[in-house]
Parts: structure tokens; sequence; C-alpha cells
């Protein structure tokens, strides 16, 4: 069916009509849900750290909007745990502040696991445009080991430290003993 516009006022209202079908003003389009920010940890989540060491890997946070892009200028706070296994910042806090730039990201560095081992939570808030959200950040903090390279040098040093003037002391007194003992034959 073919319609043609002429000038009739008939004509002038079915246009009217079908442009306002075809562009619809910003009232009537649908708006985004509320509530639908999202945090996504790349990097850091579920690390394990040894008590009383400095984080070796930093920690990312992504905040993205309800359509999965990217949101630039969001705050994202990390908050620590106040008691039992957990972390501090460099500067003593436990809580840190951040901004994510261009492509929704932020990195946050400078943790310090504390001296008690366990597994404990990061509380991650990404805030923009009055909607917040909350995501844990699990961590866990475990035992240094018992024998390390610097215990091993220690150990060894002492040793020879204390053998050393011992063997000395017993070839002057022992000049003809041959050294060591084992080395000798059996008639």
């Amino acid at each position: 069916m073919l319609v043609r516009v002429g000038h009739s006022p008939g004509n002038l209202i079915l246009l009217c009509l079908l442009g306002f079908l075809v562009i619809a003003p910003a009232w009537c389009q649908p708006e985004p849900p509320q509530g639908l920010l999202k945090i996504e940890v790349p990097q850091g989540d579920k690390g394990d750290h040894r008590t009383n060491t400095r984080y070796a890997t930093d920690i990312v946070v992504v905040v993205k909007d309800w359509l999965d892009r990217p949101v630039p200028g969001a705050q994202v706070v990390l908050t620590l745990p106040s008691d039992g296994a957990g972390a501090v910042f460099v500067n003593g806090d436990r809580t840190m502040q951040a901004f994510t730039d261009a492509e929704g990201k932020t990195q946050i560095a400078g943790l310090c696991a504390n001296n008690i081992q366990g597994q404990f939570n990061i509380r991650a808030t990404g805030s923009f445009g009055g909607e917040s959200v909350t995501k844990p950040i699990t961590e866990t903090n475990y035992p240094p080991p018992l024998i390390t390279r610097k215990r091993i040098a220690i150990v060894g040093s002492v040793c020879a430290a204390v053998l050393i003037p011992v063997l000395a002391l017993r070839s002057t007194l022992h000049p003809k003993r041959p050294f060591p003992p084992w080395d000798r034959q059996v008639r």
C-alpha cells in the first residue's frame, strides 16, 4: 500500500504520528536498570601471602556498568579487616581510596600482610553516580617456611666459624696424626 503525502490536513497528522513513532523523545526511551554496577578483580583475588611481608602482586579492580562497559572516574574503596588475619597498607591505614581510569580500571599497591595466618576478605566498594556495589576479595596469609636461604646461610656461616678454628687447632696439636681419621689404612 502506497501512501501519498500531500498538503491535506489528514496527511499531515499521519506524518506527524509516524515521525513521533520513529524518533521517540528521550523521556520515552527505557531507563537503565538501577543498581547494576559490577566489580571485577582480574588480578589479586584469591592471593596467598606470607605473614609479615609485602604483597608481591597489586590488586586490580575494574568497575563496569549494566551494559558491561567500563566506568571511568568511579570511586573504588578497599577496606581491610580490623582484627584477625589481614593486612594493612604501607602507610598503616586499613582503607584505601582510588579512582578508575578511562578503561574503568584502578590498580592498588602497597599491601603488607599482618602476622596472623588464615583466610580473610578485603571489601571492595565501587561507586559512581549515586550507585554502589561491593565485592569481597579473598586473600590468605600463611606462615613463612621454616627453612629459607637466609637461615641456611646463617647456619652454614656459624658452622664454618666454629669448625675452621677447631680443625686448625687440631692440626697444630697433633701434626703427625693423619687427617681425617678415616683415611688411615687398617693392618
